[in-house]
């Protein structure tokens, strides 16, 4: 029994019908575009991680320079309060 894809034509001469050339390519076509697709959101997502982990950086120094700007207040006005209870002693 003979492939489907084949004619005699075909059989005697060893030629690839035109059904195995589309087959072909188009397998050729359909793995080129899955590797540029996954590419394409390796990096989109490698973006947006880099932005996100920026971001998130930049929000924990501005939290802990708001602390320290907290803890030094804090430190100013107790020894304030220490400076202005020493002078109600004067």
């Amino acid at each position: 029994m003979r492939p489907f894809h084949l004619t005699k034509d075909r059989e005697r001469t060893g030629l690839p019908s035109v059904l195995a050339i589309f087959q072909r390519r188009l397998g050729l076509v359909v793995a080129a575009a899955f590797f540029l697709i996954s590419l394409l959101f390796l990096v989109l997502q490698t973006r947006l991680c880099v932005q996100n982990a920026e971001k998130l950086m930049a929000l924990n120094l501005e939290d802990v320079r708001q602390e320290i700007r907290d803890q030094s207040d804090r430190t100013l006005i107790n020894a304030a309060q220490w400076v202005s209870a020493d002078m109600q002693k004067v």
